[in-house]
């Protein structure tokens, strides 16, 4: 399969009240979907959006409606860990959906983040026109 470059947004909740100056919080990473490693691109991305400047927190990304990863930073002693996990559909929902919303919790309320949502989050167009409103 030859690779087919296409445009992703990711988003995300504030955690504090000075981070809702940057709310959404809207990156766009450029992917590269072809069948090379194509996981490890993905965990790319959330490794360079959910950050180690971020709060520890359990971050549950969305793709539409539906689940598509979980990212838990833990602050420790020597430094931070991150631990990532991925729904096995991750590369259908992000070719349908162009977009990844997350939402955030203490770690050990992990449990009651939903698996799916009851809106979209932020649509692929949605996003595609902040990120222009904010970058141009």
């Amino acid at each position: 399969m030859e690779a087919t470059e296409r445009v992703v947004y990711f988003t995300r909740d504030s955690f504090c009240m000075a981070d809702d100056v940057m709310a959404p919080n809207i990156r766009r990473f450029e992917w590269s979907d072809s069948d090379w490693a194509p996981e490890a691109s993905f965990y790319h991305m959330l490794d360079e959006y959910i950050y180690s400047g971020l709060p520890g927190y359990y971050w549950r990304g969305y793709a539409g409606k539906k689940w598509i990863a979980d990212v838990y930073l833990d602050r420790e002693d020597d430094g931070f860990k991150k631990e990532c996990k991925v729904a096995k559909n991750w590369r259908e929902l992000l070719q349908k959906y162009g977009s990844v919303y997350f939402i955030h919790t203490e770690y050990e309320n992990r449990d009651s983040l939903p698996k799916t949502l009851k809106d979209d989050g932020y649509t692929f167009k949605q996003a595609e026109k902040i990120y222009k409103e904010y970058y141009g």
